[in-house]
């Protein structure tokens, strides 16, 4: 995965500071115009990072997901500075949700008998994702959650494309 692409141009600029702290007494009521300039920009990465899988923002329907899974891996759509304390990498993250989701609903596929709770049985059997069946029974729902799942499973065929190519492109 390190082979591939990283981000560049707007997806590659984090966010301006001053955009996101707020404004001192100096500078007067500049929130409005702030704000507005944030959401302008916001929409331009969202759009940026559409055209970027090869995409049509225009006929996107859940960008608030893309929007989200930005925020969440996209230097572009993080602050310049952010203040935020360090910490472990979370070990579930989106890709994995939702290569447990895919493994899930083929295993299911494969055997139309099989109930959640025996597909779960199963894959924590075979330690399918290094955990047992508690936790699997436990990162299902969260799995449904994430928006690269919701997008891979959505009826918008765009969102679907976006989804897809974003879990097999995205620079790792």
């Amino acid at each position: 995965m390190a082979d591939r692409p990283a981000y560049s141009g707007i997806l590659a600029e984090p966010i301006p500071q001053r955009l996101v702290t707020k404004p001192t007494i100096a500078e007067g009521d500049v929130r409005a115009a702030r704000k507005l300039k944030f959401i302008e920009l916001a929409f331009e990465k969202t759009d940026a990072l559409c055209a970027h899988y090869g995409c049509d923002p225009t006929l996107m329907a859940n960008k608030h997901h893309v929007m989200e899974l930005g925020k969440r891996y996209v230097l572009g759509f993080r602050e310049s500075n952010p203040k935020r304390p360090g910490g472990r990498r979370k070990d579930w993250d989106d890709f994995r949700l939702a290569a447990f989701f895919i493994s899930y609903l083929a295993r299911r596929d494969a055997n139309k008998t099989l109930t959640e709770r025996s597909t779960l049985k199963n894959m924590g059997k075979d330690r399918a994702f290094g955990v047992g069946f508690e936790q699997l029974k436990q990162k299902l729902p969260e799995a449904r959650e994430s928006p690269l799942v919701k997008m891979m499973f959505s009826d918008n065929a765009e969102d679907r494309k976006f989804a897809w190519s974003f879990f097999y492109g995205h620079p790792c």
